[in-house]
């Protein structure tokens, strides 16, 4: 995907090449957001091997309490080509 494509946009590219959404969903909720900013502010290589471990359950998190929540980073798309 592209950067700052609203799924809205990313539907109607698909469909201008004839492309299907077969599912979609978000991803990076609010716990994986809070990681990314917070190795944004440090920036330090030691913070993330410390980071690692919390990776897992934030994301483990989001998708357990913010599955489709449309505020996420990151949308997941998967499309099939219609002949």
């Amino acid at each position: 995907m592209v950067k700052g494509y609203s799924l809205k946009r990313m539907e109607m590219l698909l469909n201008e090449n004839n492309l299907y959404i077969i599912s979609k969903s978000y991803l990076t909720g609010p716990f994986s957001i809070f990681l990314i900013n917070l190795d944004r502010i440090c920036n330090f290589f030691f913070l993330r091997a410390f980071m690692f471990p919390f990776i897992f359950l934030a994301n483990f998190l989001d998708t357990l309490f913010f599955k489709n929540n449309e505020n996420n980073l990151t949308l997941a798309l998967v499309a099939e080509k219609i002949d």
